[in-house]
Formats: structure tokens, sequence, C-alpha cells
């Protein structure tokens, strides 16, 4: 299992999501998988103002 951590938010909005999942399905889930700029490391943050807007 590759279980490499993120960088932050990333890591802590990703280990609130499987707490999430875990209690959902719970034996259920079998793995939880992320890909693009946050897997690879790479992704920044977005600027609050346009955080807002996507909310």
């Amino acid at each position: 299992m590759n279980k490499r951590r993120l960088k932050e938010p990333y890591q802590s909005l990703l280990d609130e999501l499987v707490k999430a999942l875990h209690e959902k399905p719970g034996d259920d889930l079998v793995s939880v998988v992320i890909y693009g700029s946050a897997a690879r490391g790479e992704a920044t943050l977005i600027p609050l103002n346009q955080r807002c807007l996507l909310q």
C-alpha cells in the first residue's frame, strides 16, 4: 500500500474524507485514490476570494 503523505491542508482534508467514508460503508470501503495536482504534490491554494466563489 502506498500511503504517501500529502501537503497540508490536503492531507487533513483527505483524512477527514476517509474517516467520513468509513462511517458510511464501513468495512466495505476498499480504497481511496486521489489524482491530480494534490496527489503529485503540485497543488496551490486558491486565494480566499476565489474559494468563496466556488463554494
